[in-house]
């Protein structure tokens, strides 16, 4: 099972029941209408990491529950698919409008619903990634030259050994290597714990001096547990 989190919103048991099914190979908490996915959600926000969601629904509609959603949790972003019937063309475009990312028409079939489903978690994952990558190491780049020059050589030999490694055991995996590449980057992510004045010093360290160094093995595995925990769909973490 995928270790992603789909919040599944409508208020037919029979679309429940059918799209949990197609969706077996993911976690799938269901609610029956925007009210009960907004409390299901609000508790635990960075759970689910994607929402298929009806429009007309009693309660709360998935107009209400989507605009909700956007404007009490700016800082997190689940991927939201709404489900529509033929011809609600305007309530698709005021979906959009209003927060969603992408729409199916009711009956969905359980092939286009996992490959949309798919491109969404994929959409979440790149966009950022500049972004994501270059706050953390210029942090480090200011507190250390020789680590930021390190990190960017790793970056490089991890992206030309996962192209070999690709090559000769036959990856079936166009992007194996692109991601290496990007993850390499974080393996001196701890040294942001450490005192910039100890990691600019030019002379050797004493014994305890290196071993506050070591340490930022230990403190990068803890910051990027966490990370991970939040967001299982990101392959790159």
């Amino acid at each position: 099972m995928n270790n992603l989190k789909v919040l599944l919103v409508d208020d037919e048991p029979a679309v429940l029941r059918v799209i949990t099914r197609y969706l077996e190979e993911y976690e799938v908490e269901t609610a029956n209408n925007g009210r009960e996915a907004l409390k299901k959600f609000e508790k635990a926000p960075y759970l689910y990491r994607a929402i298929i969601t009806d429009l007309l629904m009693p309660k709360m509609s998935g107009f209400d529950f989507i605009a909700a959603l956007r404007s009490r949790f700016p800082y997190v972003y689940p991927y939201i698919i709404v489900l529509s019937s033929r011809g609600e063309e305007e309530a698709v475009v005021r979906a959009l409008e209003l927060g969603a990312d992408d729409f199916l028409e009711k009956p969905v079939s359980k092939k286009k619903l996992l490959a949309y489903l798919a491109s969404g978690i994929r959409k979440l994952v790149w966009p950022m990634l500049d972004v994501f990558l270059e706050l953390p190491l210029k942090i480090i780049e200011l507190q250390d030259g020789y680590t930021s020059k390190h990190t960017r050589d790793i970056r490089t030999l991890a992206y030309l050994l996962a192209r070999a490694y690709s090559e000769q055991h036959g990856v079936n995996d166009p992007q194996f290597a692109e991601r290496l590449k990007f993850a390499s980057a974080f393996h001196d992510i701890g040294k942001i714990v450490i005192p910039a004045e100890l990691l600019k010093k030019p002379g050797p360290y004493t014994p305890e001096e290196r071993k506050i160094v070591e340490k930022h093995t230990t403190y990068g595995a803890t910051i990027l547990e966490d990370v991970v925990a939040r967001h299982p769909e990101n392959e790159i973490l």
